[in-house]
């Protein structure tokens, strides 16, 4: 962060130095990222994908030290398509997150169009409508002209409007995962939502920066620049860290699979909307009351949400119907998904715990831990959203009252 506020801040003199670290470290940080994905011995899409998002992050680094040494009409060819293309291809890596990583959809495509008509324009542009000295290069790059201007601010828009409808993606898949799963923490993919809102408010504030230096709010393209590469180095960071930790998400795309041979669409899932949801479902009401039954048979009786791990094609397993029965069942009856089903009893559970007097001498983890919790964040925040209040403070309660 010392780097990035020298290349924003410092005199003129230090930028070219301060630029070129910014871009040395931002390029190290990628070429391990790059290491990790390559070593992992068997690859997927999700992979392959995750390795263009890095090639394009260098790209973009490196293109303006190229820049910076020699303006030429491939060098501003290259850093414009660089940044264009780098948006809609990390928005294909966190759909396949999203979707399982097994393949790429056609549907997906649209968000690269505006990065193929650019690229289109610019190369034509180049090669073939105008031609560019030395000195007109310059005033192109540093001022752009008119069609450029559109295209860099429109480029911008669009990013944003990508960006945003893939944040109603994860927000779709993080319900969607709630049917199948009780415990959900590790599976909801915290950093691809927290990252996709850093890219917003980063491609907000580029394009924020590049408008006061069109109205001359800022004199030269260096500080635009300079900001650019200062916020695209602070975020590898963050990109980096979480890239390595995970790369697919398959097994929960296969439970859901596993169940769906009823025609349901897991693009159009409304969460919350029950009968909107399962309309294509021949399901009915006779068999969902049996299923029910047993499901409620499974968790009074045999406590089956104690397992921590429980997922919802164990119960279905157990029960001998598909994932799907169980999942549309509960939402239907209980008027809730899986995952809020299983905790209720987990909660109900806890509290009979911390009111017995013979439990005093445990821990309230230790007795969360017992109740089919999977760590101290999830019993906490879940506890808290049944009661309004924390384990210990229940307990302390308890106590009191008696």
């Amino acid at each position: 962060m010392i780097t990035i506020w020298y290349v924003v801040f410092s005199p003129n003199k230090y930028n070219y130095t301060s630029m070129q670290t910014v871009i040395g470290i931002g390029i190290s940080i990628l070429a391990l990222l790059l290491l990790t994905v390559i070593r992992k011995k068997q690859k997927n899409i999700v992979d392959y994908t995750l390795m263009a998002v890095i090639g394009l992050f260098a790209a973009l680094l490196w293109s303006h030290a190229w820049i910076s040494i020699q303006l030429t009409p491939l060098s501003f060819v290259f850093q414009n398509l660089a940044h264009h293309f780098l948006f809609p291809t990390y928005v294909i890596y966190a759909l396949l997150l999203l979707d399982g990583g097994h393949r790429m959809k056609r549907r997906w495509w649209w968000v690269g169009s505006f990065a193929v008509v650019f690229a289109v324009f610019s190369v034509l542009d180049m090669a073939v409508l105008s031609e560019y000295d030395e000195e007109s290069l310059r005033l192109l790059y540093e001022e752009g002209t008119p069609i450029y201007q559109v295209f860099y601010k429109a480029g911008f828009v669009f990013d944003l409007i990508v960006l945003f409808w893939l944040l109603q993606r994860i927000k779709a898949y993080r319900n969607r995962i709630k049917d199948y799963y009780s415990s959900i923490e590790s599976i909801q993919l915290n950093w691809v939502h927290n990252f996709t809102v850093i890219l917003i408010v980063a491609n907000a504030a580029v394009l924020f920066t590049f408008l006061l230096y069109n109205f001359d709010f800022l004199q030269g393209i260096e500080t635009p620049f300079a900001i650019i590469f200062g916020i695209t180095t602070a975020i590898l960071f963050y990109f980096c860290y979480h890239g390595v930790r995970q790369y697919n998400l398959a097994e929960f795309q296969d439970l859901e699979r596993a169940g769906s041979n009823t025609g349901e669409n897991s693009d159009q899932v409304l969460p919350g909307i029950t009968k909107v949801k399962y309309q294509t479902s021949s399901l009915k009401e006779e068999e969902m009351d049996v299923i029910y039954r047993r499901i409620q048979q499974c968790f009074s009786d045999e406590h089956i949400f104690l397992n921590p791990d429980l997922k919802v094609h164990h119960l279905a397993q157990k029960i001998g119907v598909t994932t799907h029965n169980i999942s549309q069942t509960i939402n239907s009856k209980a008027q809730k998904p899986f995952y809020d089903f299983v905790n209720a009893y987990r909660v109900n559970h806890l509290k009979e715990l911390l009111a017995d007097p013979d439990n005093q001498q445990f821990t309230v983890l230790g007795l969360g831990m017992d109740s089919g919790f999977s760590s101290k964040t999830s019993l906490n925040r879940i506890f808290k959203q049944h009661t309004g209040m924390s384990p210990g403070e229940y307990k302390k309660r308890q106590f009191v009252a008696s």
